[in-house]
């Protein structure tokens, strides 16, 4: 059964690689309220060090 084959995978997958797959998609969307709201996140990150 392929859809328990998918599920299973996504339960096995570390969650280091979901994060990576959530941003490559978040900026391949382009979209202006992640870009804003990442540039603004980074931005106080580099502040705070």
């Amino acid at each position: 059964v392929p859809d328990f084959d998918m599920v299973t995978y996504t339960i096995a997958m570390p969650t280091y690689v979901v994060g990576c797959i959530r941003k490559y998609w978040e900026q391949s969307r382009c979209s202006t309220t992640i870009s804003t709201s990442s540039s603004s996140s980074t931005s106080s990150r580099r502040y705070q060090k």
